[in-house]
């Protein structure tokens, strides 16, 4: 499974199911984490945050390389990034601390 930190805003609006999309840049990095998944079902957890016990969901996505994005969900007009289709989003309980 692939782990993603992501920001807060983004976090909350695809734990809530408002934003189906993520965007991460076409760069080397990014390439080879998702080029042999290309327009496959994989399972990414986003963390909020780089924490271990940072709040997460995992969700089932496609990633989809060179394609534009939607403003309102983070992305530069005209920029073409890495898109992961959001499936579907399965949220982790955290176990309490003692």
């Amino acid at each position: 499974m692939i782990t993603l930190p992501i920001k807060c805003l983004w976090f909350d609006k695809i734990k809530s199911g408002e934003k189906r999309e993520e965007y991460r840049s076409n760069n080397p990095h990014y390439d080879s984490l998702f080029r042999k998944h290309e327009e496959k079902q994989i399972a990414v957890m986003f963390r909020n945050g780089y924490n271990s016990n940072a709040p997460s969901v995992i969700c089932d996505v496609i990633p989809h390389r060179q394609r534009t994005g939607r403003p309102e969900w983070g992305a530069e007009p005209g920029v073409l990034y890495w898109s992961l289709e959001i499936l579907n989003v399965n949220i982790i309980e955290k176990a309490k601390e003692k």
